[in-house]
């Protein structure tokens, strides 16, 4: 049986981070938001090759015929 690490730190981690966030300003929470909308628009053409790189490339799965049809 797994044994799985004990995720109370990280949440209360977390939640301090998400109380921290929460008693920011909204100028604050403003300039943030602009600064992730720069970000994301100096990542467009990148995601936007990826993107297209992604649909011209053909994935073949070869798949074995069943037993049981042969």
């Amino acid at each position: 049986m797994k044994k799985y690490p004990d995720l109370t730190e990280i949440y209360e981690r977390k939640e301090v981070h998400r109380k921290h966030e929460a008693r920011q300003s909204i100028s604050e929470k403003m300039s943030i938001a602009s600064r992730l909308r720069e970000v994301q628009d100096k990542l467009a053409p990148i995601r936007a090759a990826n993107k297209a790189q992604r649909s011209t490339r053909r994935v073949s799965i070869p798949v074995k015929p069943d037993k049981d049809s042969l």
